[in-house]
């Protein structure tokens, strides 16, 4: 499913302007200015909830985790640097300037570096294929995501990224509470969209970090990021859509009476062109890995229950309702909404559970009675 990350646009911004020179220095992130001379603030143009966001992350980072802290005393036992020949010599010399220093810029583009960046190829050749349980448990020291998800930063900042519902299955909430000021309760698990198991320097990147439910994340695991779609950037959209299989509007009108449950099928609606084969089989692997058409069976009752609002709560009902009560409708989505107790907006799926069901087959029904109309006349 495609996550709606309210924050996104706003991410970019920032990560363009903090890669840009002059670089970084250790301190500036301890201090949050992030780099020299910039920090977000609104009265740059971005949101107050995105440079919140910012800071969030650069604090569970060096605020109280050692990974600021020790990162260059950790970087001098990483190897002996006269062996040229140490599996992480590579990332070694990435992180590490000639006077061995903390490379700034280059630490800064791991930080920052996205699943779905073009160049991400360069940045999983920094360490070997395979690891030894030895060189594994180095790297892990470094990014150290085990003490910095610890602290309360790390909360709000799972917080501040606002996904309330999996991105991988979109039945199950994913909330991340503010409990007391400045305490929060997480009921959400961090998926790795680039498995930390292998790929142990991208454990604290932060485009790499998913909150997801605990079902999702444990079927998951170390599946590889090739096989399926990035949740901050793909999803089904209007590729995939769960379908009733009727091909009359008359079909689902009458299923109340002759006791038919509906089981939603995937199928796939093609929009474009060849482009867009290999999303679609990102979107096939993900759906048969998390078992979805079988999770979504379970809701056949649900989507009896949405052609059966459709049934009663037709055009013409509708209209009268946007008419009569517009003040409080921006459109008759929005009514159609309320009924549903679901946002069938595309721009708003991912904000509750079972929406894009509910947006799938309220546009399915759309289709069949302006099929029958058609058919009609």
């Amino acid at each position: 499913m495609k996550s709606r990350i309210r924050l996104v646009i706003d991410m970019l911004k920032i990560r363009n302007a903090l890669t840009a020179s002059p670089l970084p220095t250790i301190k500036d992130f301890k201090d949050n200015k992030l780099i020299n001379g910039f920090k977000p603030s609104p009265d740059r143009g971005f949101s107050a909830d995105a440079c919140r966001l910012w800071e969030k992350y650069f604090g569970f980072l060096f605020e109280k985790s050692e990974f600021g802290i020790n990162l260059q005393k950790k970087l001098e036992e990483f190897t002996d640097a006269k062996d040229e020949k140490h599996p992480l010599k590579k990332l070694h010399r990435f992180l590490k300037e000639n006077d061995d220093k903390v490379n700034n810029e280059n630490l800064l583009k791991l930080l920052l570096v996205r699943p779905d960046d073009p160049d991400i190829g360069f940045y999983l050749d920094k360490i070997p294929k395979k690891l030894s349980k030895e060189c594994k448990k180095r790297i892990e020291k470094i990014f150290d995501y085990g003490s910095a998800t610890k602290t309360e930063s790390f909360k709000e900042f799972v917080y501040l990224l606002g996904v309330s519902v999996c991105p991988y299955c979109g039945r199950a909430f994913t909330t991340t509470a503010e409990i007391n000021r400045g305490k929060f309760y997480r009921t959400n698990q961090i998926d790795h969209f680039i498995p930390k198991a292998q790929f142990p320097h991208l454990a604290l990147s932060i485009w790499n970090l998913i909150p997801v439910c605990a079902s999702c994340n444990h079927t998951k695991r170390d599946r590889s990021y090739k096989d399926l779609p990035y949740p901050y950037a793909e999803g089904m959209g209007d590729l995939y859509r769960f379908n009733l299989g009727v091909t009359r509007s008359l079909d689902y009108m009458i299923s109340f009476k002759t006791g038919v449950g509906w089981e939603p099928k995937l199928v796939e609606y093609r929009i474009g062109d060849d482009s867009e084969d290999e999303l679609l089989r990102k979107l096939k692997s993900e759906a048969e890995m998390l078992h979805i058409e079988e999770l979504y069976s379970s809701h056949a009752d649900y989507v009896q229950d949405i052609c059966l609002q459709r049934m009663i709560f037709n055009d013409a009902y509708i209209d009268e309702i946007y008419e009569k009560f517009r003040v409080h409708f921006n459109s008759k989505a929005d009514v159609r909404r309320l009924l549903y107790m679901k946002s069938i907006d595309s721009e708003k799926i991912g904000s509750s559970p079972l929406d894009k069901l509910a947006r799938d087959i309220d546009m399915q029904i759309d289709d069949l009675i302006k099929k029958s109309r058609e058919d009609w006349f």
